[in-house]
């Protein structure tokens, strides 16, 4: 769904614990969608941002938001499911995030949780690809990236799987 929202440059802008359910019959549900001034720190209207979830740039009214914001999101989104915890870049850092995510996995959430937006994955299929260790993502000078993938058969269904996974695991 994030991937076909975003060939229409349409964001959702606020994934985070709260607007993600799983239903009875382990569907899950995006809710929450909104026009960008509710999820963006400013002075026009009563916004609305999830602490640990949302992206450095949308507390700030004068910088773009786009795939790059929900990917950032859906990976802290992964992060909490797994741990319990809102992320920390810190714990990303450390040795201690090995015990929890395999190594790919944690590049994976490095590349979509950088603080600069040009430094992140967009893709919700390449940041699915490298969760599941199918892809990478290779950053030129210029700081943008050159996707690089096995497989282009992976859609928005494997990252569904991915966060199912990770609360069945809790």
């Amino acid at each position: 769904l994030l991937e076909q929202l975003s060939k229409y440059n349409l964001h959702h802008g606020g994934i985070s614990d709260e607007t993600v359910i799983i239903t009875p019959e382990n569907t899950v549900m995006l809710t929450g969608f909104a026009i960008q001034d509710l999820r963006t720190k400013n002075d026009h209207i009563a916004y609305k941002l999830y602490d640990g979830f949302s992206a450095p740039e949308q507390y700030c009214s004068d910088k773009f938001q786009g795939g790059y914001t929900d990917i950032y999101a859906l990976a802290c989104l992964i992060y909490y499911a797994v741990t319990g915890k809102t992320i920390d870049k810190a714990v990303l850092q450390s040795k201690d995030i090995y015990r929890q995510f395999p190594k790919y996995a944690v590049e994976a959430l490095k590349y979509a949780t950088q603080d600069n937006s040009k430094d992140r994955i967009d893709s919700v299929t390449d940041f699915v690809l490298m969760l599941d260790d199918k892809g990478t993502v290779i950053k030129s000078k210029d700081k943008k990236a050159e996707k690089e993938t096995d497989s282009k058969k992976y859609l928005v269904y494997g990252i569904i799987a991915l966060v199912v996974i990770a609360v069945l695991l809790l």
